[in-house]
């Protein structure tokens, strides 16, 4: 997932890494590319290397199109001073003109707020996942409840959630 800034880098060639502080890719991976809340294409993970923040340099720099000195900064603003990262290089296979909309895939015509709120209002909602759905339903944004519910490492259960009450509710099958 990228800002959505950095995609006419990625669609240009210019940007040709990203940088994490963890990845569970593996070189080989073909990867859908988000940025600006689209599925903007699909990538091919070519190579993952380590490095400490302060080996980072000019070719990481190149590779992000964007400066060494506003790459470290950046990198430390979001990772710290000391952080150890992934730097995932990638290689553009596709891109999606115009770009998909990663809810409509999984949610059908609705959004995860109304599915939300329907599987409420309906009273189908299992009691586990209650406080999740209301949530969504009160925020409508899957990152918010995520971050509420201690990071985004979250947003993965919030979609699990929300894609069972769309395939109950009838939306998706």
């Amino acid at each position: 997932m990228l800002k959505a800034h950095y995609w006419p880098l990625v669609k240009e060639g210019k940007k040709t890494i990203t940088i994490r502080r963890n990845t569970k890719l593996q070189p080989g991976d073909l990867v859908e590319i988000h940025a600006g809340g689209k599925i903007r294409g699909v990538a091919k993970i070519l190579h993952i290397y380590e490095k400490k923040l302060d080996e980072i340099g000019e070719e990481e720099a190149k590779k992000e199109g964007m400066a060494v000195d506003r790459l470290k900064r950046e990198l430390e603003r979001i990772y710290g001073k000391n952080a150890t990262l992934k730097i995932i290089e990638f290689e553009l296979l596709k891109i999606y003109d115009p770009p998909k909309d990663p809810k409509r895939r999984r949610y059908g015509e609705y959004s995860p707020q109304e599915i939300a709120r329907r599987a409420i209002e309906e009273g189908i909602a299992r009691e586990e996942d209650k406080e999740i759905l209301l949530a969504v339903a009160k925020t409508g944004s899957i990152r918010a409840v995520a971050q509420s519910m201690g990071g985004l490492k979250h947003r993965r259960r919030i979609r699990k959630v929300l894609e069972r009450y769309a395939r109950l509710l009838g939306i998706t099958s």
